[in-house]
């Protein structure tokens, strides 16, 4: 469909009658859903799965995307756009158009029928998150409520656009922060869509306070038993026995880290003490300690001790 000579109206009203015709394609949650979805497009970086999100990261050429409607809310978060590129979108048989710019979203609930049509070859990150798993994220946020997604169109937002470039980070380095840092940044995400674009049945206020000393203790005592380990952020809630939305802000409160920091800071505390006391090989410490390889235990421990390893070693 040629989009230079139509006229706004003329092309609203092909679009419109095509949802009449078209076969919208409604892909099962066992399906990969980004590869049906992103035709004609590059993949930059291979799709990540986790339970209940899917991450790619495309550079697209223009074109027109035929109806399509998924069992997953769809974020779309655009990192690299040619000024002026214009979107023409219909959500729900509502016709929207306008221009696009890096760090502008666009949200589409899940079972939410649309097409999409753009000029101009642009690159973005697309995030599908299942309704299961963005409510278990939020936990005690929307204990006792009914969630709504509501659908956003070309809406800037610097905070969704900084937890768009880590993720695209993780993708770039096959997730070498690990899980617990993947599912810090969906959580935080989640927290997110539910305070600037869902409604909720009954607002209200969201106070989580501090994690308790009982439920700290036992999290603590885990987190240095398994400090080898690629620990999750559910894995840790469980412990405490708190949703992962409402534990990732309680943690940091009673311990002023994250969960991630947390585990960060223990393992370089602990290399220290492997370094000297136990005379281990600076690599042998980083496999020990989970690190997905030397130079990331080296990155780490240099931001925290404020030299490397071999310094470190040197100076002691």
């Amino acid at each position: 469909m040629c989009h230079n000579g139509l006229t706004k109206i003329y092309r609203t009203a092909l679009i419109l009658m095509s949802l009449s015709r078209s076969r919208v394609m409604n892909y099962k949650s066992g399906e990969t859903v980004g590869e049906h979805h992103q035709q004609g497009a590059t993949p930059l970086q291979n799709p990540v799965f986790s339970a209940g999100v899917e991450l790619a990261h495309y550079r697209h050429p223009p074109t027109e995307l035929p109806d399509n409607s998924y069992q997953q809310h769809l974020l779309v978060i655009h990192t690299e756009v040619p000024s002026p590129t214009r979107v023409e979108q219909v959500t729900a048989g509502h016709y929207q158009t306008g221009e696009v710019k890096t760090g502008d979203i666009i949200l589409i609930p899940a079972q939410t029928i649309h097409r999409v049509y753009w000029n101009h070859e642009h690159t973005y990150l697309a995030l599908w998150l299942a309704p299961q798993r963005f409510e278990q994220c939020l936990g005690d946020a929307i204990s006792g409520q009914s969630v709504e997604v509501l659908p956003q169109f070309i809406t800037p937002d610097s905070s969704l656009y900084g937890i768009g470039l880590a993720l695209r980070g993780e993708l770039e380095t096959l997730g070498q922060e690990g899980q617990l840092y993947m599912d810090s940044l969906i959580a935080a995400l989640s927290a997110h869509l539910l305070r600037h674009y869902c409604n909720l049945t009954t607002c209200q206020p969201f106070s989580p306070g501090c994690l308790p000393r009982y439920k700290l203790h036992p999290v603590l005592e885990y987190i240095h038993a398994h400090l080898d380990r690629n620990l999750s952020l559910a894995e840790l809630a469980t412990i405490a026995r708190i949703s992962p939305n409402y534990f990732l802000t309680q943690f940091k409160q009673a311990t002023g880290r994250s969960p991630h920091q947390y585990i960060i800071h223990q393992r370089i505390e602990k290399a220290k003490v492997m370094l000297i006391r136990q005379n281990m090989a600076i690599a042998e410490v980083a496999y020990e300690l989970g690190f997905s390889h030397q130079s990331h235990f080296t990155r780490h421990f240099k931001r925290q001790v404020g030299v490397t390893p071999k310094r470190f070693l040197a100076q002691s």
